[in-house]
């Protein structure tokens, strides 16, 4: 028998409005450096994950674009998706997961600055182990 947790947050719905109106996104997907756990051991690889986020961005409407062609769309905007896993050998995993779709954007106290930010962003932490019985 084995238990997860999992706890997402940073979604609200005043970044989620930055969202709406995009022509499209450029995806990719890192897994962190500093990572113990070799996520490719368990299946998982950036490739597999980014095929995965873009299927569920077409089936929303949303269309893709290369690393070439997001420098035609206004904003630059990417969505990125980040994963780090941690084992704990037997006993169990750790895992973080974070997207976010960044975008070039004004700063209200410099309208002339333009700089890429984080628009929108979730994430999740969760933890699971193996119970012996």
């Amino acid at each position: 028998m084995s238990q997860s947790w999992v706890f997402a947050y940073k979604d609200n719905e005043h970044t989620r409005s930055s969202l709406q109106g995009l022509k499209g996104v450029c995806v990719f997907v890192e897994f962190s450096t500093s990572e113990i756990m070799d996520l490719n051991k368990i299946g998982l690889s950036e490739e597999v994950i980014k095929t995965d986020v873009e299927l569920q961005l077409r089936m929303a409407g949303i269309s893709l674009v290369s690393k070439e062609g997001v420098h035609k769309l206004p904003g630059l905007p990417q969505l990125g998706v980040t994963i780090a896993g941690w084992s704990g050998g037997s006993k169990g995993i750790a895992f973080s997961i974070n997207i976010f779709l960044a975008q070039y954007t004004y700063l209200e106290r410099d309208p002339k600055l333009k700089v890429l930010a984080n628009t929108w962003e979730r994430s999740y932490i969760g933890l699971g182990y193996r119970v012996y019985r």
